[in-house]
């Protein structure tokens, strides 16, 4: 019983964040922490523009991490800057509350976009 509380506990404390991505083009990245813009819907961009990544972000779902969709958005637009993206269209996005074997997480799917 003792051994499986421990493993328990470990799981609890040490899921981490991750992100995903799956390149259409390439392009240089960015500097870490760069600023991208982040739209909602692809109607809201005014600018011309290529697709060339799908990012998904899942937050970490331990006890201590933020478990937000914003947690989840920010991970991707890090992920964005490493694709050498000026912004990020949302696709979707779920957050999941706490259960009996997790305490909850967020995930989202944006598209990566340059300007023309």
């Amino acid at each position: 019983m003792k051994a499986a509380l421990f493993i328990f506990c470990v799981f609890a404390l040490f899921s981490c964040a991750s992100s995903g991505i799956q390149k259409v083009k390439n392009f240089p990245a960015k500097e870490a922490g760069c600023l991208i813009d982040f739209y909602t819907e692809e109607k809201e961009v005014a600018k011309k523009y290529v697709l060339f990544c799908l990012i998904d972000s899942k937050t970490g779902s331990t006890l201590f991490d933020k478990k937000t969709t914003a947690s989840a958005i920010d991970l991707s637009k890090r992920k964005a800057c490493e694709c050498g993206a000026d912004a990020v269209v949302l696709v979707s996005s779920d957050r999941k509350g706490t259960s009996f074997w997790s305490w909850g997480d967020a995930y989202v799917v944006v598209k990566a976009v340059k300007y023309r």
